[in-house]
């Protein structure tokens, strides 16, 4: 069956496996990313809660797989639910409105929030 969910694993196994190949040959070391252990229906539905809306599809999908991706790009990661409500994603998500705002002020980010970042 060709769901989402065995979309996603795949192409996060591909780009996993990928990364390790291209670490291990430019810098002849291993990687430090981790895909982390699968959310629970809790850990999704208090994202959402927390969040006040619905997680988009692939997110949702990616997160029932893997609650996040540690050490994606440098010290950026695909967030796990722990993280969507922390002061420093609140504190990122809120200079990036801001920045953006300020080329693009007719644009509603609202209901904007995180996926990747780094500290």
């Amino acid at each position: 069956m060709n769901t989402i969910e065995s979309r996603t694993e795949s192409l996060v196994r591909r780009i996993f496996e990928a990364r390790e190949e291209y670490i291990r040959l430019k810098y002849d070391e291993e990687s430090d990313q981790e895909l982390l252990p699968p959310a629970t229906r809790e850990q999704l539905q208090a994202a959402e809660v927390l969040l006040a809306r619905p997680l988009p599809e692939s997110y949702r999908a990616f997160l029932s797989l893997h609650n996040g991706w540690l050490a994606f790009s440098g010290d950026a990661q695909i967030l796990p639910t722990s993280e969507l409500g922390a002061d420093w994603v609140r504190d990122k998500l809120k200079g990036i409105v801001l920045h953006f705002r300020e080329f693009f002020p007719t644009i509603d980010l609202g209901g904007a929030f995180l996926v990747m970042a780094g500290e």
